[in-house]
């Protein structure tokens, strides 16, 4: 007995152990999702084989459900899994399609089937006429997602690739949305930022020469938000001699001024949405009937909800300020197309397309101009495909809205 059962016991606790190892489903997906984030890394800048990104693809769907059987979805782990499954089927092809296909085969899995997005049930409510239009109406969500993206860009702050992937994901599950906007400016400067860490990427080289040092000066008020200040210097260094750079970096800087003033006016509108709501029901007053009975009326002369309105209408009007900057970004944009290759820039023509989709009249104009632009354009990189991914998406949501 004595020679049985330490054997016994050391079976036991070898049992044990193997127990702990295949129960730890956060471990295996951290290792798939690492090893998939290196393939995405090291073809930021470049096009993936289809067995490369078939791989990743598949590593991530594998990390995926072994979260998703461990009943973990809220992690840091499982949010970066998503983010970084996310961007790699937008990466996919007909071709890594085909070889994602042939692994699960081999594997013996089936495709992830995708979640039924349960829309909420509305019910149907006639609008007060006296009600004014709430500036954030259909934003609660945008809103709470942006908030969730700034704390995980925070606790990511080492990491701006997987960054820009959140921020893109954002974006792109929000169109339509001021706060989709800024969160894909947030994605490009995380990838401009891991970009020039990257070895292995192209970088812009601006020329020493008088003109560029304006620009570098006016790249520091930008950065600073002084934009007023900024695109004085890129205006005099177009004075000096006219370029491609000078011309993207304006288009740019009117194109973050517009967002901020967009932002400043949202929060006005809020306000001032706020307080005619109070002014409007305190603007109802009773009236006697013929038959003795009695209703209320609303007095739309009410001098408290004149003024409010008043207020209300001039916050809105401010809004005009940045359709004004998203039409001179969208000129400096063209100015860039007319002096590219063969008349083609792709960043500049993607984001010609949100300039145009900016104005709530232009929708029809927009859709059909983001059309040709996915149509006649590739994407090479990540800030390409972070624009034309971004663009197909606003498309869909035009489409959707005819």
């Amino acid at each position: 007995m004595r020679s049985i059962l330490p054997r016994a016991m050391a079976v036991s606790v070898l049992a044990a152990l193997a127990q702990c190892v295949w129960a730890d489903p956060q471990s295996e997906a951290r290792d798939l999702k690492e090893e998939s984030l290196k393939i995405l890394k090291a073809t930021a800048d470049r096009d993936a084989a289809p067995d490369e990104m078939a791989k990743c693809i598949f590593n991530l769907e594998k990390a995926a459900a072994l979260l998703d059987t461990a009943h973990d979805t809220d992690s840091d782990l499982a949010k970066e899994v998503n983010s970084e499954l996310y961007w790699a089927r937008k990466r996919s092809t007909l071709a890594i399609d085909a070889a994602l296909d042939k692994m699960r085969g081999v594997a013996g899995v089936k495709a992830p089937q995708p979640a039924k997005k349960v829309e909420p049930v509305k019910t149907a409510v006639k609008p007060d006429p006296n009600e004014p239009a709430d500036p954030t109406s259909g934003m609660d969500d945008a809103r709470k997602a942006f908030q969730a993206s700034e704390a995980f860009a925070r606790s990511h702050a080492s990491d701006d690739y997987v960054v820009s992937l959140h921020w893109f994901q954002m974006a792109s599950t929000h169109p339509g949305t001021d706060y989709a906007l800024k969160a894909l400016t947030f994605a490009r400067e995380a990838q401009a930022r891991f970009k020039s860490t990257n070895p292995n990427a192209k970088k812009e080289e601006i020329p020493d020469t008088p003109e560029m040092k304006l620009v570098i000066e006016a790249d520091g008020l930008v950065k600073a938000k002084d934009y007023d200040k900024s695109v004085a210097l890129y205006l005099a260094s177009l004075k000096m001699k006219e370029t491609a750079i000078a011309h993207r970096k304006l288009g740019q800087a009117y194109y973050a001024h517009a967002q901020q003033v967009k932002e400043e006016v949202i929060k006005k509108c809020t306000s001032t949405y706020n307080a005619l709501k109070t002014a409007a029901a305190n603007a109802y007053r009773t009236v006697q009937s013929l038959g003795g009975g009695s209703r209320r009326v609303f007095n739309p002369n009410d001098p408290n909800y004149q003024a409010a309105l008043k207020a209300y209408r001039e916050a809105y009007k401010e809004g005009d300020v940045a359709f004004d900057l998203f039409d001179k970004a969208q000129s400096e944009f063209q100015a860039v197309l007319k002096m590219a290759p063969k008349g083609k820039d792709l960043t500049a023509a993607g984001l010609i397309g949100t300039c145009i989709g900016q104005r709530p009249e232009a929708k029809f104009r927009a859709r059909s101009y983001l059309q040709g632009f996915l149509k006649d354009y590739t994407p090479a990189n990540d800030d390409d495909r972070t624009i034309y991914e971004y663009c197909k998406t606003e498309l869909d949501r035009l489409l959707k809205a005819q």
